[in-house]
């Protein structure tokens, strides 16, 4: 299986990374952690907002009541009562937006945390504590456990045959047994390998 390097969705400073090249790592496990205090500040601007929103409902919801009150007792015209529904609807709708933020500010958050995708071998760390990373910069290099490739070449006669996620069988002499695999890749062009076209062929972990 060909490495894959973690990269953070955010931008901020690396202020622990719990591994080092060799570690085996788990999937799930926290490789490292990302400080990025405009997204904490979103956070509390958010919590704020909610309890100024809330603070305002429950003004509105008091209002609603006793206008609703005054109008079934025909002490209070429609007109007041459709208008204090509207503050009550609107008071309601700012609440909903100000949690909305907030989720969407701790969904941001969370990418603050890396997490291994999967089980396997750190082989390269591209970052240390104290590193400003942005979108998309590779922090380690983790290569998965006991998960294997093997790339063959096809005729440019045959390549026609050949699908992705076809399933492939795998004859290894040596060992004198067969496995199981399927197509994951297939090079679009030969041009670089004498008129072959070279496709690789992923060994699911349960034939290995």
């Amino acid at each position: 299986m060909e490495p894959a390097g973690i990269s953070t969705r955010v931008m901020g400073n690396i202020i622990k990374l719990n591994v080092k090249v060799g570690d085996q790592v788990k999937a799930g496990q926290v490789l490292a952690t990302i400080n990025n205090q405009d997204m904490a500040a979103k956070r509390a601007q958010a919590d704020a907002m909610i309890a100024e929103a809330e603070a305002s409902l429950q003004s509105a919801q008091k209002d609603y009541n006793r206008f609703t009150a005054l109008y079934s007792q025909q002490s209070a015209s429609e007109k007041e009562v459709d208008n204090i529904t509207l503050q009550y609807n609107a008071a309601k709708a700012r609440v909903e937006a100000a949690k909305q933020m907030r989720n969407e500010v701790s969904a941001m958050m969370s990418y603050t945390t890396l997490v291994s995708p999967f089980s396997g071998t750190v082989i390269q760390k591209s970052a240390e504590p104290g590193t400003m990373v942005s979108p998309g910069m590779p922090v380690l290099t983790i290569e998965k456990n006991d998960s294997y490739q093997v790339t063959a070449a096809v005729p440019e006669t045959e390549i026609s045959k050949v699908k992705l996620s076809d399933r492939a069988q795998l004859t290894v002499r040596s060992a004198g047994k067969t496995l199981n695999g399927y197509v994951t890749e297939i090079n679009p062009s030969s041009q670089l390998s004498g008129g072959q076209y070279i496709i690789k062929i992923a060994i699911p972990d349960k034939e290995n």
